[in-house]
C-alpha cells in the first residue's frame, strides 16, 4: 500500500521445512498502488535456500499466489524478480512437528546397576532435530520399573545422560513416549544386560 515506506505489509511467518506454502504478488506501480489492468509481468524467485522448490510465471492478474517450498533449516531470503524490479524477504525455515524420538545406538552387553550413556532426540519427519521440551516416560522392555531414570525431559529436543537397568536379558530395549493423550514413540536398538 502507498502508505508503507517498502509497499509491505506485517512480517513473513515462519516456515516448516519441506511444506509448501504461497506467497503473494502484487503487481503496483511506484507507489504502491495496485494495478488493476494487465498487461502483468512474468515473475521468478531465487533464495538462499539451495534445495528451494520455487514456482514462477505469469500473474493472472494484479494479486497472484506462488507456491513455494523451503528445504533447509534458518534464516532464509525469498527474492521476486520481473526481471527489472526485485524484492525479497527474510524467512525462518523451521523443523516440523515431533514423529518419533530417536534413542542413540546401545553398545551390548550392559550390566545390571551399572550406568550407561544414552541420547535421545526429538525428530521431525524430515529427520530435523525438533526444539521441544517434551517430558518423555522410559521403560525397559524386561518389565516395569526396570530402568531409571523413568522420565526424561528434552531440552530444545535433545536428552543425554545416564540409564540404569535394574533388569536383565536378551535382546532388550528401551522405549520412550511422551506424555501426549496418544503418545509419539521411539524405540532403542536391541542389547543384552
Amino acid at each position: 500500500p502507498a502508505d508503507q515506506p517498502d509497499g509491505k505489509i506485517g512480517a513473513p511467518s515462519n516456515q516448516v521445512i519441506s511444506e509448501d506454502f504461497y506467497v503473494t504478488v502484487h503487481a503496483v506501480d511506484e507507489y504502491f498502488n495496485p494495478i488493476n489492468a494487465g498487461p502483468y509481468p512474468v515473475v521468478s524467485f531465487n533464495s538462499t535456500d539451495p534445495g528451494a522448490i520455487l514456482s514462477g510465471g505469469s500473474m493472472g492478474n494484479a494479486s497472484w499466489p506462488y507456491n513455494i517450498t523451503m528445504n533447509t533449516l534458518g534464516v532464509q531470503q525469498l527474492g521476486v524478480s520481473d526481471g527489472s524490479k526485485n524484492d525479497s524477504i527474510t524467512i525462518e525455515v523451521v523443523p516440523g512437528p515431533v514423529q518419533r524420538y530417536e534413542i542413540s545406538n546401545i553398545t551390548s552387553p550392559k550390566d545390571v546397576n551399572v550406568p550407561f550413556n544414552i541420547t535421545i532426540n526429538a525428530r521431525d519427519a524430515f529427520d530435523n532435530i525438533t526444539p521441544v521440551n517434551n517430558t518423555l516416560n522410559l521403560t525397559l522392555s524386561v518389565g516395569p520399573n526396570s530402568l531409571l531414570p523413568q522420565a526424561v525431559t528434552l531440552v530444545n529436543g535433545v536428552w543425554s545422560g545416564t540409564v540404569t537397568s535394574y533388569g536383565s536379558g536378551l535382546n532388550l530395549t528401551i522405549n520412550a513416549a511422551d506424555q501426549q493423550a496418544v503418545p509419539i514413540t521411539g524405540v532403542s536398538n536391541q542389547f543384552n544386560v
